[in-house]
């Protein structure tokens, strides 16, 4: 209590170079809103690229409710659209999910219109199939979490929002593959806490 730093967490190597400092910008400058020291720190870790140019595949941040998860998954995703291409040279397929389509569907909600406003996106509000394609060509889907969400996709950035919900096989056979061909990608979970069934959860 009275701070805020993680009660677990894998060691950062505080030197190392991350994309924190840019998505706080975003947020500050596209979303409005200032992150809070817990959110630039998860974002830290899971962004940071060590001196050999490896990066970290695969994070779960889990926090309780009403701390600013969505806010914070919405700063990456939306930093992540606008940038990444740029940085790494080829348009990037971004796809997130969560265990119900309305809730991964909030998110698009929220952050869609922003980008289409702010940054020129175009956008398609066909429920199901939302999708979601930057002027550089980068492209955002929004999937329910399934083990054949990600089936036909080759996948830069993908978020799991609620992964407490979100099965074993969803992760392993459905998202997870859609990285292999992909150099440096993140998959970026999220949740609040689980219970004793939420075994893909645990295991990470």
């Amino acid at each position: 209590t009275s701070h805020d730093q993680p009660r677990l967490e894998t060691m950062p190597h505080d030197l190392e170079r991350s994309s924190a400092s840019r998505i706080l910008g975003f947020a500050r400058d596209v979303l409005g809103v200032d992150l809070m020291p817990w959110q630039v720190r998860a974002l830290h870790g899971q962004t940071a690229v060590s001196d050999d140019g490896t990066r970290p595949r695969v994070s779960l941040v889990s926090v309780a409710r009403q701390n600013g998860k969505t806010v914070c998954i919405a700063s990456l995703l939306g930093d992540w659209l606008l940038n990444e291409a740029r940085e790494r040279g080829t348009p990037q397929t971004v796809i997130s999910v969560a265990h119900k389509l309305d809730l991964a569907t909030s998110l698009f909600n929220y952050l869609a219109p922003i980008l289409e406003v702010k940054c020129g996106a175009e956008v398609s509000w066909s429920y199901g199939r939302q999708k979601l394609t930057m002027p550089d060509g980068s492209v955002w889907h929004v999937r329910a979490a399934t083990p054949g969400a990600g089936h036909g996709y080759s996948v830069d950035l993908l978020i799991i929002d609620e992964a407490w919900a979100v099965s074993t096989e969803a992760i392993d056979q459905g998202l997870l593959p859609t990285q292999r061909a992909r150099k440096n990608p993140l998959c970026s979970m999220w949740s609040t806490a689980g219970d004793s069934s939420s075994t893909a959860m645990l295991r990470w």
